[in-house]
């Protein structure tokens, strides 16, 4: 799982607050053990019927 934002930031790096939008991205590739037991299960099946 990896997260990104839309959040501007300084050029200090201090996010500004402003965007409160976040994506999440899920690829069944990258499932590992350390990957919650609910999300595993589920990336599992989509990964069994992508086609």
């Amino acid at each position: 799982m990896a997260l990104t934002d839309f959040d501007p930031r300084t050029r200090t790096g201090k996010a500004l607050g402003e965007i409160p939008h976040k994506i999440v991205y899920l690829n069944p590739k990258y499932v590992t053990e350390a990957t919650p037991e609910p999300l595993r299960q589920w990336l599992r099946a989509i990964e069994e019927h992508a086609g």
